[in-house]
C-alpha cells in the first residue's frame, strides 16, 4: 500500500554512448568554426548550424535512417548538452531549422564545404596524404522527385542499384579516401551515372 501512496518517479535516462567519441572528435577538429564561417545562421532559432550539423553526423552516425520528422524523438534520450552544447534540447533541432540549414548547405555547395571541413582538419592531423582511393557508391530513396527543377541539383532517379533495389530511385556518392580510409573528397551525382565516367572525373577534380 505504501508503494500506491508513494510511487516512485524515476526520471529519463540521458546518454552518450560512442557518439561522445563523434562529437568530441567534431570538436576537436574545430569544424564548428568553419561551418559557422561558412553558413552563418540566418533565423531566430537558438541553436547554430555547425551544432545543428554535428546533430545530423551523431544521427547519421548512430541510428540511421531516421525522418527528419521525428529528428526531435531520436535525441529525446541524448544528453544533449554534452555532445552539442550547453541547454540544447531536442526541440531546438526540428524539421524545420535542419531543412534551412540543407537549403544553406546546397546554396554554398555540399562539395566546397567538405573540402573545407577536409583542410581543416589536415591542420590538425598532420599526416602527408601517400594515397587516395576512389569509389563509387549508391543510395536507395523513397518519395517522388522534380528532376526537371533546373536549379542545378543532382537528378535522383533509376540507376544501376547495389543494394539490388530496382524499384527505388538513387543517387550517387563519390569518394575519396586517404591510406587510412579517411575521406578527402565527397561529391553527390545523378543516380544514373556510371562507374567509368564518375571514376574518371573525380580523379581529374583532385589535379
Amino acid at each position: 500500500m505504501e508503494s500506491e501512496q508513494n510511487p516512485v518517479h524515476i526520471e529519463a535516462i540521458e546518454s552518450v554512448d560512442h557518439l561522445g567519441i563523434v562529437a568530441g572528435t567534431f570538436h576537436k577538429l574545430g569544424l564548428a568554426q568553419i561551418i559557422d564561417r561558412a553558413i552563418p545562421k540566418t533565423g531566430q532559432h537558438r541553436i547554430s548550424n555547425s551544432q545543428i550539423l554535428l546533430a545530423l553526423v551523431l544521427n547519421g552516425l548512430g541510428f540511421t535512417e531516421r525522418r527528419l520528422y521525428l529528428f526531435p524523438d531520436y535525441c529525446q534520450h541524448l544528453d544533449l548538452g554534452r555532445l552539442i552544447g550547453p541547454n540544447i534540447t531536442a526541440d531546438h533541432i526540428n524539421e524545420s531549422v535542419i531543412g534551412r540549414l540543407l537549403d544553406q548547405i546546397h546554396a554554398y555547395g555540399p562539395t566546397k564545404l567538405f573540402t573545407d571541413l577536409v583542410t581543416q582538419m589536415f591542420t590538425v592531423y598532420t599526416e602527408v596524404i601517400q594515397l587516395g582511393h576512389v569509389d563509387t557508391t549508391n543510395f536507395s530513396v523513397h518519395g517522388e522527385y522534380d528532376n526537371e527543377s533546373g536549379d542545378g541539383c543532382i537528378k535522383i532517379t533509376k540507376g544501376h542499384p547495389k543494394d539490388k533495389r530496382w524499384d527505388l530511385n538513387r543517387f550517387v556518392l563519390s569518394l575519396v579516401v586517404n591510406q587510412h580510409g579517411i575521406p578527402i573528397f565527397a561529391r553527390a551525382r545523378d543516380g544514373n551515372e556510371s562507374d567509368k565516367e564518375t571514376l574518371l572525373e573525380t580523379i581529374q577534380s583532385l589535379t
